[in-house]
């Protein structure tokens, strides 16, 4: 797939008519724009002799072997500082290189033809090789008669995907394609002895990916490589998880760590002998080729372990409401007991994993995993049902149209190309998505999907944290058509408000039946969008019968782009907070002109503490305003004045202040990042003590008066429902919530601490609560030091 020579293994066929010509080698024959990646055209030259695949002369005479591949490998599993590996990871080094027939009674009669003892170099390791693949080949041909029926010498196509599982292959339709049409076979034909062996070796060489999957896989790995001129760009072990992740997705993370950690700690991948660690004595790399194959494996334990879930599927059996096995997940989601998943019963199981089931993403899910025509009454295969669920993870549950426009939007917004956005970018982001969201609450989000630690989010940490969002959303809309569905009258509509527990949640998520066509406009109502122009106009258009779930979704949607547009219209503020900028506009455009001139502009951004102090300060908003325009204009305001003139316009300023604002939190947060270095707070720790504050403040806001100040209702920031910090009753109920007993003399030292942070507002913002878990744990009040430990570990 990639070029230069760290592929010679993977690309290199022996000869140039070869009908196994590989994969990845045809996959490269063209420059591919990647976006941040372009892959070069690959040439077809031949590697040294020496290294390249040749035929054994040994007891295996005739026996092709890669011996680039093969010297890899040996790399990986050999015993540290040594040159023999041990002949009980033979099992797992062959399973590593992609080979099914490993059980010991294959291996060790081979084993023991070679040697008599434990370990075996480099050379035995050949010979044993020379005699293992014929052996496969023999065994392949056993699988290959038990499934020709009739005794032809071939079987057909629809026939090739159970023997490939019952050989412990992995067969993914798409794949199965590729490879067939490598041998020159199609989807109606039939395959002979020959022919097969071929595909096989066609599927090896690829590591069972097709060409899309490879090539993505090379971009993840090039824009992590590290690549001196003249080598092979390699790949840093600790590199591994992160490109794998961000090709497969944040469900893959767990295994991927694992054998990156095995990886770094010296002992490479065998398991029978232990040396001394030597992790800190030079950085593991892996070739493009080997992070092909770790990227395989870790799609099989993928694989493996949804086969663990359901495993009387996976064996192909019909599940019985009786017998000896016991009834798990399989056996819920099987109802039926066909041994097969209906789409109602995909569904359920989708629902199980955290996803809300759309039908239109079913559908493309399923359109992509199957090679046939998708039928109501159509079951999955448990092969098909794997190649599902890897998708419809992969896409964090969204269509490929979403991921695409998501993909988009992050690039955008990753303003300085790192791959990764940061708090203030992804606030960014979110007001250009339409949604308004406190500046706390970013850094909440972050937290919670920052698989890696790094303090930002790389895009599918950010798709994870669109899921999450996108599901909180769907809940909403959920229990307002269940709530209108259910409820007849006022009185039972305000009984049905009153016992709000998410109703899906209570129905296992199963969003039955229909909203009738009366109600659709107060489920909008309820949810909190506007219809658009179109809908009102088309009212009587809908459904007699009524709306599903699916169509109120849909209807939900359709008016959120009207919605997206007036936001990116207000710049995200409230329109509340517009027209308090209309209101303070006025005030200074004295002619009602619709615009006013710098000197009264001065003036307004006087009244919120935003005017220029400095020559630099004063240049700089000229430029401001010039990238105001820029955006109104995006925002689909036609007049907005000339750039460079000495005018402003209303919606002009309203971007203005959207620009003033966000660099007001800019530097909130550079005095939030000295505060941390001079209070000795780790990140993690800040993360944490954030959430504890905001989780506060929304309680705060939701049950207590919230308490106001006397700028609150007219300053640029002052755009969220909630208050900007706690009152004194606040922070000693959040320092109930931490520590339950404060004796009467500790009492008195606290609020002697609070009162001394307070703003003037009255209230103690996040910067000085910060200062105030300094003193409490510095002093350890009330023993505050091992609880805080032990909500950081719930956390």
């Amino acid at each position: 797939v990639a070029a230069g020579d760290e592929c010679e293994s993977l690309c290199y066929n022996s000869s140039d008519d070869d009908p196994t010509d590989s994969l990845a080698m045809r996959s490269a024959q063209k420059s591919l724009d990647l976006g941040a990646v372009e892959v070069p055209a690959v040439t077809r030259a031949a590697p040294p002799a020496d290294l390249a695949s040749r035929r054994s002369s040994g007891a295996g005479a005739d026996v092709e072997l890669d011996f680039p591949r093969l010297q890899a490998a040996f790399r990986r599993f050999k015993v540290p500082d040594s040159g023999d590996l041990h002949t009980q990871d033979v099992q797992e080094l062959l399973r590593y290189l992609g080979h099914v027939m490993v059980e010991p009674s294959d291996i060790e009669p081979l084993l023991q033809e070679v040697t008599r003892f434990e370990y075996i170099d480099f050379d035995e390791f050949e010979r044993f090789m020379e005699r293992f693949v014929p052996h496969e080949q023999e065994r392949f041909r056993a699988v290959f008669v038990e499934f020709d029926a009739d005794q032809s010498g071939e079987i057909s196509v629809p026939e090739l995907k159970p023997m490939l599982a019952a050989l412990n292959f992995l067969p993914m339709n798409r794949m199965l394609q590729e490879a067939l049409a490598a041998v020159g076979a199609d989807a109606s034909g039939s395959l002979n002895f020959e022919q097969l062996v071929q595909f096989l070796k066609v599927y090896r060489q690829a590591e069972g990916f097709t060409r899309d999957e490879a090539v993505q896989l090379l971009a993840s790995f090039t824009s992590r490589a590290q690549e001196a001129p003249g080598q092979t760009p390699v790949l840093p072990a600790a590199s591994m998880s992160d490109a794998m992740v961000a090709v497969f997705g944040l469900h893959v993370q767990e295994h991927a760590e694992q054998l990156q950690t095995l990886l770094q700690s010296g002992q490479g991948l065998q398991k029978s002998a232990l040396s001394p660690s030597r992790g800190g004595q030079g950085a593991e790399v892996l070739t493009f080729p080997e992070f092909l194959i770790f990227s395989r494996k870790v799609r099989e334990a993928s694989y493996e372990r949804l086969k663990m879930e359901y495993p009387s599927w996976a064996a192909g059996r019909r599940t019985q409401a009786s017998g000896s096995e016991p009834q798990g997940e399989f056996q819920q989601a099987d109802s039926d007991g066909s041994g097969g998943i209906s789409e109602g019963e995909l569904r359920r199981v989708i629902r199980r994993v955290g996803y809300t089931p759309l039908r239109q993403n079913v559908l493309e899910v399923i359109s992509e995993v199957v090679d046939r025509k998708w039928r109501d009454g159509d079951e999955l295969d448990f092969s098909e049902f794997f190649a599902f669920m890897l998708t419809l993870r992969q896409r964090e549950g969204f269509t490929q149209a979403d991921v695409e426009e998501m993909r988009r939007v992050f690039t955008r917004f990753d303003a300085d190309g790192s791959g990764e956005v940061d708090g203030l970018e992804l606030a960014e982001l979110f007001r250009h998505l339409g949604y308004k969201v406190a500046h706390d609450d970013i850094h909440v989000f972050v937290t919670e999907v920052d698989s890696n630690d790094s303090g930002q989010l790389d895009f599918r940490e950010f798709l994870r944290l669109m899921r999450l969002w996108r599901e909180s959303e769907l809940t909403r809309y959920a229990d307002a058509f269940f709530m209108l569905k259910e409820s007849s009258s006022s009185v039972q509509l305000a009984a049905s408000k009153f016992r709000r527990v998410s109703v899906a949640t209570a129905q296992e998520g199963e969003v039955k039946g229909l909203l009738p066509k009366s109600k659709v406009f107060d489920a909008l109502k309820e949810i909190g969008v506007t219809p658009t122009r179109l809908l009102l106009k088309m009212k009587g258009a809908l459904p007699s019968q009524g709306i599903d779930f699916d169509g109120l979704v849909s209807i939900v949607d359709s008016c959120r782009v009207e919605e997206v547009e007036r936001q990116r219209k207000n710049a995200s503020f409230s329109d509340e907070k517009v027209q308090q900028f209309q209101d303070l506009f006025a005030r200074f455009d004295k002619d009602s002109s619709g615009d006013i001139d710098t000197m009264e502009l001065m003036q307004i951004l006087r009244f919120f503490s935003w005017e220029p102090k400095t020559p630099q300060e004063q240049a700089a908003l000229i430029h401001k305003l010039d990238t105001a325009r820029a955006r109104a204009r995006e925002a689909g305001i036609k007049d907005v004045g000339e750039d460079g003139g000495s005018t402003i316009r209303f919606w002009t300023f309203v971007q203005l202040a959207r620009l003033l604002e966000t660099e007001r939190e800019v530097a909130e947060e550079e005095r939030l990042a000295r505060l941390t270095e001079e209070l000795h707070f780790e990140r993690v720790e800040v993360d944490q003590f954030r959430q504890i504050f905001c989780e506060r403040k929304k309680f705060e806001s939701a049950h207590m008066e919230a308490p106001t100040s006397p700028t609150s209702q007219m300053s640029a920031g002052g755009d969220n429902d909630e208050p900007s910090g706690l009152a004194r009753d606040g922070v000693r109920r959040l320092m109930r919530s931490l520590v339950t007993t404060i004796p009467p003399a500790d009492k008195a030292r606290l609020d002697a601490q609070v009162n001394s942070l307070m703003s003037e507002d009255g209230l103690l913002d996040f910067h000085g609560f910060l200062r105030l878990m300094r003193w409490l744990l510095d002093t350890d009040f009330a023993g505050l030091q091992s609880r805080l430990a032990k909500r950081s570990a719930l956390l």
